[in-house]
């Protein structure tokens, strides 16, 4: 299964690329603050992931559901596996470079 999203995910890439926008193309659209707006979206892009992470993996420490101890993620370990979360973002990423690598 986890073979066959990652394929899935590459041939998405591959279907719908990503499609770069041109700023003057805006330009009539957003006359003012779209370099603000690229800055500050860039700045989010950079420190919102790691501290969504360390408050998602945080608040497992306090889910009763949750294993007492987690495991390193694996190929063969189940990434659906509610009581181990760290499988499931590990997953997501390798999905992520799935899609990317199909795009790119």
């Amino acid at each position: 299964m986890r073979i066959g999203l990652l394929v899935a995910f590459f041939a998405l890439g591959i279907i719908f690329p990503y499609n770069e926008f041109r700023i003057d193309e805006l330009a009539d659209a957003v006359p003012v603050g779209i370099p603000v707006l690229v800055i500050g979206m860039c700045i989010l892009a950079i420190l919102f992931p790691p501290l969504a992470l360390i408050f998602v993996i945080g608040i497992q420490a306090f889910n009763p559901f949750s294993a007492p101890l987690w495991t390193k993620p694996s190929w063969r370990s189940n990434f659906l596996n509610l009581r181990d979360p760290l499988h499931f973002f590990h997953f997501g990423a390798f999905a992520v470079l799935a899609g990317a690598a199909g795009s790119a």
